[in-house]
């Protein structure tokens, strides 16, 4: 898809005289990849993943934040950016909530950009002013409240980095790798 949008750029251009991609024939082959159950977090291997981000220095302030990526399936990007108000409480205790998604961050390296950062933007995939609701479970929304009195944030951000912040990918990308790089 990449090439092809370069190639038109290039007859926009002028560059070239027409997009020969258009020419060739190629069906994309049908993805009959099933999820593997055993490559998937279970409920045991979450609560000790949360207990162990517990016990890193530190670590009590991205809890909530994993346990947001486990129970409401939420990509990095769009946590990031969850704002207090894009919660529903429910009106009893142990009942379920709401999380409104409606906007995305995404890591990117200071090569693609001008300014060497990504601002808001709209969830991936969806059209622009998109919300997707996603259902929050009693357990997300204990550790939602818990954190809400170690939030530093200096907007209505849910989750920040040190100081009130942006929470960079830096701070709970254990990878190993730099954002952006592909080794």
């Amino acid at each position: 898809m990449v090439f092809h949008n370069c190639l038109a750029l290039a007859v926009e251009r002028e560059l070239l005289t027409a997009n020969p991609l258009g020419r060739v024939r190629w069906r994309p082959a049908k993805n009959t990849e099933a999820v593997d159950p055993a490559t998937v977090v279970n409920p045991t291997q979450a609560r000790a993943l949360l207990d162990a981000v517990r016990q890193v220095p530190g670590g009590e302030r991205y809890v909530a934040f994993f346990g947001l990526l486990y129970y409401a399936g939420a990509r990095p990007s769009e946590a990031i950016v969850l704002h207090w108000d894009d919660i529903q409480w429910p009106e009893r205790d142990g009942d379920w909530g709401w999380l409104r998604l409606r906007r995305s961050q995404a890591a990117i390296s200071s090569a693609w950009t001008d300014t060497g950062h990504l601002g808001p933007r709209q969830l991936k995939h969806r059209p622009i002013g998109t919300i997707r609701p996603v259902p929050c479970a009693p357990e997300l929304l204990e550790l939602l409240q818990a954190h809400r009195n170690l939030s530093s944030s200096v907007d209505a951000r849910v989750f920040s980095g040190p100081h009130g912040a942006d929470l960079r990918n830096e701070t709970y990308d254990a990878s190993g790798k730099p954002p952006g790089s592909t080794r």
